[in-house]
């Protein structure tokens, strides 16, 4: 089989949309276009395969500082983890990253890394057969070597993907790090989701849309348009407020990126007070889905449940209506998704590390999936 290699999707585009087969909303050109036209570090699509059957590979270099839950390095010594059922388990954690933390930073940047950008999936994607596989693997490896990268990853790999044997046996080593959150809707209205809720449930979620009614909040659907300006302002806030440092500027290229590469499947939700932009919820259709990927609030918004009443109430309302079959929201922020309804599926994500600390990698990232997995399952037994 022959590799096909490109520096930016455009280069390649009709040669990715006609061998990876099966397409998503995350594996699309314009899709992929809008992220790499903003990236100021190095990325190779390539391809394998014949047309329709093949398959796709998306490679990135990771600094150090770069987005938490898409650094490898980061994920394993500083992703945040959750409570738990067991307490103990995160001292042994943390005693084992203390231990590895300041080697494996001097000698893991930068890193190369595979996956989907804006999303929590590989980015190995298509017919993944066992031969098309290993050939794509070839190819990350031996763009890490040219590309001066001791650490190579595959990040966000589903329970029961065809990579995680191969994976394996090339010395990658795998942890459940972080969990994808998907919400179904099988009700035909609100009030048929909120049926399916415990009451307790039920009785918040309704106290908390009345206090941001009452705020005199009003959502509507709306596009980009002469928004961006103020959508990239709101996230920004947002961001700053979480410790994400991005500027408003960043965002507005962003937004123009967005405006002009994915407008068909963007689906906007807007808050309004008194004519004032107060808060939004974007989103993107595809395939029945709606992916949530990104929000801004007011503090007048945020003090008033804008967070939950645009990043749930109001989405949930409009995806039913207009008869989305789920909503993906993507990891973190696990208890909040889970009590409106969310299921939550372990993404575990890939490291191959210089030979020396191999061992001291296996033994953390085994800590860190028994407990990040344990913690899942306890979360989403609940009080359902």
């Amino acid at each position: 089989m022959s590799i096909r290699t490109a520096g930016r999707i455009a280069e390649i585009a009709d040669d990715w949309s006609a061998t990876v087969a099966r397409p998503s909303l995350l594996t699309l050109p314009p899709w992929l276009a809008t992220d790499d036209e903003g990236r100021t570090t190095p990325i190779r699509y390539a391809v394998t395969g014949p047309p329709g059957a093949g398959a796709g590979l998306i490679a990135t270099l990771t600094e150090a500082g770069s987005f938490p839950t898409n650094d490898p390095l980061a994920l394993l010594l500083t992703g945040e983890l959750e409570a738990g059922p067991e307490p103990a388990a995160l001292t042994a954690i943390e005693a084992a990253r203390a231990g590895l933390a300041e080697e494996l930073t001097a000698a893991g940047y930068p890193a190369v890394t595979s996956t989907l950008p804006g999303g929590y999936l590989p980015g190995l994607v298509g017919d993944l057969t066992p031969a098309r596989t290993g050939e794509l693997l070839d190819t990350l490896t031996a763009t890490a070597r040219e590309w001066g990268c001791p650490v190579v990853s595959v990040l966000h790999v589903p329970d029961g993907s065809p990579l995680t044997a191969e994976l394996e046996r090339r010395g990658f080593v795998g942890a459940a790090f972080l969990a994808q959150a998907t919400l179904q809707l099988s009700a035909t209205d609100f009030d048929g989701y909120l049926a399916g809720l415990p009451k307790r449930r039920r009785n918040k979620i309704r106290r908390e849309r009345r206090a941001f009614a009452e705020a005199g909040l009003k959502v509507s659907v709306d596009g980009i348009g002469s928004r961006g300006a103020q959508m990239a302002a709101l996230h920004a806030d947002q961001l700053n407020r979480y410790g994400y440092q991005i500027t408003t500027e960043r965002l507005l290229g962003l937004m123009d990126r967005i405006e002009r590469h994915l407008a068909p499947w963007c689906r906007i939700l807007v808050a309004e007070r008194d004519g004032e932009l107060e808060a939004f919820a974007l989103a993107y259709e595809y395939g029945g889905e709606l992916h949530l990927k990104m929000t801004g609030f007011s503090g007048y918004a945020q003090d008033n449940f804008g967070y939950f009443a645009m990043s749930y109430y109001a989405l949930i309302d409009y995806a039913l209506q207009a008869g989305y079959t789920s909503i993906v929201y993507g990891p973190l922020a696990y208890p909040a998704k889970v009590f409106r309804g969310c299921t939550l599926a372990p993404r575990s994500s890939y490291l191959l590390v210089p030979e020396p600390l191999r061992e001291r990698v296996r033994h953390l990232a085994a800590l860190i999936d028994e407990h990040q997995r344990a913690a899942f399952a306890a979360m989403g037994a609940g009080d359902r």
